[in-house]
């Protein structure tokens, strides 16, 4: 990441949330967790211009839909 912003490389910076298939509460507090941890971690670095949430998530499924929303 540091090298990133020294040489004006965007990134995404990413959950670690991969194929996401069950979307439980615990698995939901977890997640926000993650994703809280990495936006302190890299909130003010130049480089970081979105997060991404999840890496190819089953989307599709029903109860991606409260998961998500």
């Amino acid at each position: 990441m540091d090298m990133a912003d020294e040489e004006g490389i965007m990134v995404i910076d990413e959950s670690p949330a991969v194929n996401l298939e069950d979307f439980g509460s615990d698995l939901l507090e977890k997640h926000k967790s993650i994703q809280a941890a990495l936006y302190k971690r890299d909130k003010n670095r130049p480089s970081v211009i979105m997060w991404s949430v999840a890496n190819e998530p089953r989307s599709q499924q029903i109860p991606a839909g409260p998961y998500f929303g």
